[in-house]
């Protein structure tokens, strides 16, 4: 009797002195920092200021596409396959006489395993909004693009068009604006395409809906479509930051069904109250580098995952700029969390957020101060209990050199970015960043973020193991 219970005291012992030795092993694991596992630099200089960042990437491919130009990368050696203007991308997918095409957004739907791209064209003009889709999951396959009139009546212009995606369709939301007034918000578009009938034989957009000219106190005045990371349908947020109520964000929804869709009213979210972002400090003496429009937009894409809701703005934090993140219910727009990431020296601006499967999060930016030339950053967030807890600040690409390019009174960066989770592996982050790369010449970065392996996961190996254990000295008993 006293052997078999020595037996299972030691067997209890091992029990324990595995678990501490798994546990030891996850927080090992788990403490290898996020890190830059790759990168190159994407593009450099151009005649058109600012670059306006997009990049996205497929299974085999790394895409971006800026102001004025359009180029694809291999995915694991950073070799260039394709490089063309942004006007020779239009004409090519079809779009006679694109007309200046400016302000792309660039996404990759690993459901329907294509690509898709929005644009405006010929500023300051009764204009178009620029829609293209990608025949294949190649981007370097060809593309198929159709114009759409931004306002029958010809009494406003589209400017700053905006992308998102679910399992049904494409959406693009574009603030309209009067000849007179390009300041102030005048209305909204709105275009709905059924998915189906762009990744079709025959891509069209027939069958969609375009909203010209609503009211953005009905939908909001740059309302964000949701770029739904995991599927569904709708309806589909449009989330705006709301200029004139800094304590505050608006949510409308694209509703009904895909082939006659609606827009529902407006809903307000309370939020911490922030001010617009500060110009940012740089080395030497030339001009501040401009961080927002002057208001509190969510430039980059506001992502679903998981039931909530992630976008990031610009906001003042004391004298500099800092990043406000958010979560929001997806069902509800209630505010789950919210967080400032922000640094004693730096101004952080311009910057993208993306969520994987198991909740990490990284948020790529710039950033720059009276001691750092203006460089590409990102941090990685995780999920520990309810709250989403961020590291500290990686840098993803150095700047340089100084750099001023000034229009209109103001030293022009950004005006967006935009960071996405790698399709073929859930832990690889992909970010797009400006910095500079010569004096008054700036870059575009693309880098692969790796986060660690999940904190929940690891203590749930622990636990199945452990678990396994136990049973198996029940069973010797």
């Amino acid at each position: 009797m006293q052997s078999l219970v020595t037996a299972h005291a030691r067997a209890a012992a091992a029990v324990i002195a595995l678990a501490i030795a798994l546990l030891a092993l996850a927080g090992a694991a788990h403490a290898v920092p996020a890190q830059v596992e790759r990168g190159f630099v994407a593009a450099t200089g151009g005649a058109i200021t600012p670059p306006d960042v997009q990049g996205a990437v497929g299974d085999a491919h790394v895409a971006i596409m800026l102001n004025g130009r359009w180029a694809v990368f291999d995915k694991q050696s950073g070799a260039p396959l394709v490089s063309a203007s942004l006007a020779d991308f239009w004409s090519a997918a079809g779009v006679a006489s694109p007309n200046g095409p400016f302000d792309p957004r660039l996404l990759y739907d690993a459901s329907s395993r294509r690509w898709f791209a929005t644009a405006a064209n010929a500023a300051f003009l009764p204009n178009q909004i620029l829609l293209a889709v990608s025949n294949g999951e190649d981007p370097t396959g060809g593309w198929t693009g159709f114009a759409i009139d931004a306002d029958a009546s010809d009494q406003t212009w589209a400017d700053f068009p905006m992308l998102g995606v679910d399992d049904e369709g494409v959406y693009v939301a574009v603030p309209m604006y009067a000849f007179a007034d390009d300041d102030q918000v005048a209305a909204v578009d709105v275009l709905v395409v059924p998915k189906l009938d762009l990744v079709g034989p025959a891509p069209s957009v027939a069958g969609g809906t375009i909203f010209q000219l609503l009211a953005p106190s009905a939908v909001g005045p740059v309302p964000q479509p949701v770029v739904a990371l995991d599927g569904g349908g709708l309806p589909l947020p449009l989330v705006s930051g709301v200029a004139a109520t800094p304590g505050a964000i608006s949510i409308a929804h694209v509703a009904g069904t895909i082939d006659a869709p609606s827009v529902s009213p407006l809903a307000t979210i309370a939020v911490d109250a922030y001010e617009p972002p500060p110009r940012a400090a740089q080395p030497g003496p030339k001009a501040a580098l401009e961080t927002s429009f002057g208001d509190l937009r969510s430039t980059a894409s506001v992502v679903r995952r998981g039931g909530s809701l992630w976008a990031v703005q610009g906001v003042a934090l004391g004298a500099r700029a800092a990043v406000r993140w958010l979560e929001l219910d997806a069902a509800t727009g209630a505010l789950r969390q919210e967080g400032v990431l922000s640094d004693p020296e730096l101004h952080l601006f311009f910057p993208s957020i993306a969520v994987n499967e198991h909740e990490q999060v990284v948020v790529g930016m710039s950033g720059s101060s009276a001691s750092t030339f203006a460089s590409a950053f990102a941090a990685v967030g995780e999920r520990v209990g309810e709250a989403i807890e961020f590291g500290p600040l990686l840098l993803v690409r150095e700047g340089l050199a100084d750099y001023e390019r000034v229009r209109g009174g103001r030293n022009r960066w950004g005006d967006y970015s935009a960071t996405v989770v790698d399709p073929a592996d859930a832990r690889t982050f992909w970010t797009f960043q400006e910095f500079v790369a010569a004096t008054d010449v700036w870059g575009v970065a693309a880098a692969a973020i790796r986060v660690p392996e999940p904190h929940a996961a690891a203590l749930a190996l622990v636990s199945a193991l452990a678990l396994g254990a136990l049973r198996r000295v029940r069973c010797a008993r």
